[in-house]
């Protein structure tokens, strides 16, 4: 049978999580998921079984798939029988992939035959007159979708289909209605005595932007193409926060898109109060192409003197700016290190012109030892800082955590990254997630370090980067929003350089699309040149990226990675090395970047985070991103 016809009974599985069919308002969000379990693949067969409930009896059907048919052959071959007798290729509904399938192996059976299509799963929503939005690739270990509503109230139906070669086979749909947004602003809750300041992102609304009053635009009707994401988001002038604020829209504010500034970042809109003027691209959601609006170019003002901070609406004070840094001072080139677990590799990093290496260290652990050992084999040190998050909330934290740091400073390192992603509350406490309160950290550490050795650099918390929290909040906050709070905050003038991570890329790191988890949203996370160029631009140019991690997870030669890390399972060992140094070469010559520091050397798996995937020490002792990022480094 084709699949079409085994899996006639299979197109009513799709189910919205939680049950009920209740009105969503614009921006909120449905979940919808096929039954758990209802994919696996056997490794013996190289192929998929589903299994699913119909009419009271459980359903088992095979797929068929070239993938599959290869490794059936293959099995043939291994007992050197002379022959074989296919049947039922043509009732496949796939006959010309599986013969290619076929003549592939025929012609070089000791080969695996290269993109052999194995079934795939995607989510398509429609709107009411069965226009695609969005087709995002499904995970068939984990068939699970959400979908955030868009800013137009209608009926929508989110599909879920199954592809199997050619033939494509409907799992089912769910439609769900949108009703306009009704958001009614939270109040902001009043600190106590010892609550750290919250601040909001550069582009949300906040007490210092010197506006006292805002115009009342028109209501004028208006097309739909971007709704606002974050909660109260700043309208400017022109596309840079060195433009005047002249207004400011609530979240789900719908938005039509008149131009784009040149690289895209800042988007001039007329909103659907009459509002016009340009706002900040990542605190929006976009649902058109921006390729299709004209660009405009606006110079950017001569920036103004910053004003005194306001006091807080609840009456608490602002943390005072510091007085300006100078700035870096010169240090060479760009130079490349890696993460280390053990010291066992030191001539592989030195083939590969690596000349730092890089370990964390958690309070009040001695660094001292680490220092020397580094030294002694010719190399810098850079220590990633940190404490436990129950840490921030205990009396004398920032004199307790400074002294540390000084200390270490002192011993010889030669860059301190002070704490680590603070914008998530796997280390910094949930309900105190807070750039300024970060900054006033930063600074403290900063003094401490320069006052104990002047040469060592300071290098910023890198941010988890993430567009998971639509914004900054004190429960978690996206990266952008972070960096653009610590600007606010003064935080440039206690650093040296921009603390980054990059992990999370499954392409080359020029690419700007194609990434496997990009549900075609293009957030910058998945693609590192992207997300270098937005942290750089957030600063103005004042200070280069160190990247404390960067990275790519090669499946090749280790377990298979967990869901959460499906995306990385098609990169190989070639790709990695390939992949870092590209990253290398872009950075030396775009100059953004003072150092990156490879994640990892010869780290193991840990749980089901794939740490092993990320080491660019291979399984059996290679290291093919030696030679590729030592040709990348010019030797």
């Amino acid at each position: 049978m084709s699949a079409t016809e085994a899996l006639a009974d299979a197109n009513s599985l799709l189910s919205r999580v939680g049950g009920g069919d209740g009105a969503l308002e614009s921006g909120s969000e449905v979940v919808v998921e096929l039954p758990p379990g209802m994919f696996a693949k056997d490794p013996s067969a190289g192929a998929y079984r589903l299994t699913y409930e119909s009419d009271g009896r459980v359903v088992t059907e095979w797929l068929p798939s070239p993938a599959a048919l290869d490794q059936k052959l293959r099995v043939l071959a291994d007992f050197h029988l002379g022959g074989a007798v296919l049947s039922g290729l043509s009732g496949s509904g796939m006959a010309s992939e599986l013969a290619a399938a076929l003549r592939s192996f025929l012609s070089a059976p000791e080969q695996v035959a290269p993109d052999l299509q194995t079934p795939s799963l995607a989510w398509i929503v429609q709107d009411a007159s069965n226009e695609a939005l969005s087709q995002v690739p499904g995970d068939l270990g984990d068939p699970q979708f959400s979908w955030h509503a868009v800013a137009t109230p209608g009926t929508y139906t989110i599909n879920s289909q199954l592809s199997v070669g050619s033939q494509v086979v409907d799992l089912g749909a769910i439609q769900v209605a949108v009703v306009q947004n009704t958001v009614t602003p939270s109040p902001e809750p009043t600190p106590t005595a010892t609550e750290e300041p919250t601040a909001t992102p550069a582009e949300v609304a906040s007490a210092d932007d010197g506006v006292s009053s805002l115009p009342t635009p028109t209501p004028q009707p208006v097309d739909a193409d971007a709704v606002i994401a974050g909660e109260i988001v700043n309208v400017r002038e022109g596309p840079g926060t060195g433009f005047r604020q002249i207004a400011q829209l609530v979240y789900g504010t719908p938005l039509e898109v008149l131009a784009v500034n040149p690289d895209s970042t800042w988007i001039r809109i007329n909103a659907s109060d009459g509002t016009q003027g340009w706002v900040y691209v990542p605190l929006c959601t976009i649902e058109i192409s921006l390729a299709d609006r004209p660009v405009e170019d606006v110079p950017t003002p001569t920036p103004a003197p910053t004003s005194t901070p306001a006091p807080t609406p609840e009456g608490g004070a602002v943390p005072p700016v510091p007085p300006p840094a100078p700035p870096p001072s010169p240090s060479g080139g760009f130079e490349l290190g890696g993460h280390i677990r053990s010291w066992n590799y030191l001539g592989q990093m030195a083939s590969a012109r690596m000349n730092w290496v890089k370990l964390q260290i958690r309070y009040p652990a001695d660094g001292s030892g680490m220092v020397s050992t580094a030294h002694g084999n010719g190399f810098k040190v850079q220590l990633s800082a940190l404490g436990s998050p129950g840490m921030v909330s205990q009396p004398g934290f920032h004199g307790d955590y400074s002294a540390w740091v000084a200390g270490m400073a002192a011993a010889g390192a030669d860059a301190i990254e002070v704490w680590n992603e603070p914008n998530i509350d796997r280390e910094w406490p949930l309900g105190q997630i807070s750039p300024a309160s970060y900054t006033q950290l930063l600074c403290a550490a900063y003094s401490a370090i320069k006052n104990a050795n002047a040469g060592t650099a300071v290098i910023s918390a890198a941010p988890a980067p993430t567009g998971y929290f639509g914004g900054c909040s004190v429960n978690g906050c996206d990266d952008l929003p972070w960096l653009q709070g610590l600007v606010n905050a003064g935080a440039a003038n206690c650093m040296d350089y921009i603390g980054a991570h990059h992990n999370a890329g499954a392409t080359s790191p020029s690419a700007t699309s194609g990434h496997p988890a990009d549900g075609g949203g293009g957030h910058h996370s998945w693609y590192f040149m992207p997300q270098t160029q937005l942290y750089y631009s957030v600063f103005g140019g004042s200070r280069k990226l160190f990247y404390t991690e960067m990275g790519y997870a090669s499946q090749e030669g280790v377990p298979t990675f967990s869901t959460g890390f499906a995306w990385a399972r098609g990169i190989t060992n070639a790709q990695q090395a390939a992949w870092l140094a590209e990253a290398v070469s872009l950075s030396r010559s775009t100059g953004m970047v003072r150092s990156i520091i490879i994640w990892n050397l010869d780290f193991s798996r840990y749980g089901d985070d794939p740490q092993d995937g990320y080491a660019i020490i291979r399984p059996n002792g290679s290291c093919p991103a030696c030679s590729t990022l030592a040709a990348a480094m010019g030797g």
